[in-house]
């Protein structure tokens, strides 16, 4: 008997869509903004990942007295996040 896997798949995510958008209206002129806010939802993505991470690290090396409670709430988005 052989199993088969689909794979779906959905096309690109809001963020890449929002800053090709943003990059389309700075070259047309249409906008006149910064390229930090033109590019501002690539690093905002980027900075919330290394923030998560570095908590998750934080929480996970017993970086503070309070580490126990930290590390429960992360086990338990980890749980919400599997249902």
């Amino acid at each position: 008997m052989s199993s088969k896997s689909v794979v779906l798949y959905k096309g690109p995510g809001f963020i890449p869509l929002l800053t090709l958008l943003f990059i389309t209206l700075k070259l047309t002129e249409v906008i006149d903004w910064s390229w930090w806010w033109i590019l501002s939802p690539m690093w905002g993505t980027l900075i919330l990942i290394i923030l998560w991470v570095g908590l998750y690290w934080w929480a996970s090396t017993g970086g503070s007295t309070h580490s126990r409670d930290i590390q429960d709430a992360l086990d338990k988005i980890d749980r919400l996040g599997k249902h």
